[in-house]
């Protein structure tokens, strides 16, 4: 189990439940705000579970969860799990049902989310809000 800083309660919850290993926050910041990822323990072989909500700051959080699913799957995870409790962008996953779609198109952004997870390295995800 892998914390993002947007829920380590949860993440301490979590690990409590299933009597698992939490493993320390891995995700900082460089003086120009970049996000920094360190791993505190080799991935190899492993199922991963990266707990982190997509919740406010919203582009940050979906950032800090992409940039550590890759650096999961560089370190050879075996499978990377994310727990969303919440799902960004989740009320932007319809198109409109108008006939004139040159101005009533809406962006599917949910679907954008989860295709760039899935680059990212996620192989499962398990979101809890959608909405």
């Amino acid at each position: 189990l892998i914390p993002g800083p947007a829920s380590p309660e949860l993440a301490k919850a979590i690990a409590r439940r299933l009597a698992m290993p939490l493993f320390p926050n891995p995700v900082s910041a460089f003086s120009d705000g970049e996000t920094r990822i360190q791993l505190p323990v080799t991935a190899r072989g492993k199922d991963v579970f990266i707990i982190q909500s997509l919740g406010p700051p919203v582009n940050d959080s979906v950032f800090q969860t992409l940039a550590l699913a890759d650096a999961l799957r560089r370190s050879s995870a075996k499978r990377i799990t994310a727990v969303l409790p919440y799902y960004a962008y989740a009320r932007a996953d319809e198109k409109s049902a108008s006939t004139n779609h040159a101005h009533t198109r809406r962006p599917v952004t949910a679907r954008l989310v989860a295709d760039l997870l899935q680059a990212a390295g996620v192989d499962r995800l398990l979101a809890l809000e959608l909405h």
